[in-house]
C-alpha cells in the first residue's frame, strides 16, 4: 500500500510542476509582450523629445537665407563690420598685453625688493 501512497504524492508534486511550469510560461509572454510595449512607447516619446529639441534649437532655413541675401546685397556693410571686428580683436589684443606688461614691473607682498642701482 505504501507504494501507491508513494506514487499518489509523486504524480500531485509533477501535476503541480506542470502547473508551474504552465503558469512561469504564461508570466513569460506577459512579460514579453509588456516589455516590447514599454520599448516602443519610449522610443516614440524619445522621438517626440527629440525632434522638439532639434526644432527648438534649429533655426528655420529661411533665417539662413535671409543672411546669405542681405549679405550679398550689402557688401559694403559686410566689409565695415568685418573691419570693426578687427578693429575690436585689435584693441583687445593692445589691453591684454598693456596689462600683462603692467604686472611684470609689480613689487608683490612678500618677495625682496632688490637693492636700488648707483647709476
Amino acid at each position: 500500500m505504501s507504494f501507491f501512497r508513494e506514487n499518489d504524492w509523486r504524480d500531485d508534486l509533477s501535476e503541480q510542476l506542470e502547473a508551474l511550469r504552465g503558469e512561469i510560461a504564461s508570466l513569460r509572454r506577459d512579460a514579453s509582450r509588456k516589455s516590447s510595449r514599454a520599448v516602443a512607447s519610449t522610443r516614440h516619446t524619445g522621438e517626440d523629445v527629440f525632434e522638439a529639441i532639434r526644432d527648438y534649437f534649429n533655426p528655420p532655413k529661411s533665417f539662413y537665407q535671409r543672411g546669405s541675401r542681405l549679405a550679398s546685397d550689402n557688401p559694403g556693410t559686410t566689409a565695415a563690420a568685418a573691419l570693426v571686428g578687427v578693429a575690436l580683436v585689435g584693441l583687445a589684443a593692445t589691453f591684454f598685453l598693456s596689462q600683462s606688461s603692467r604686472t611684470e614691473q609689480r613689487d608683490y607682498p612678500g618677495t625682496p625688493t632688490p637693492p636700488p642701482s648707483d647709476n
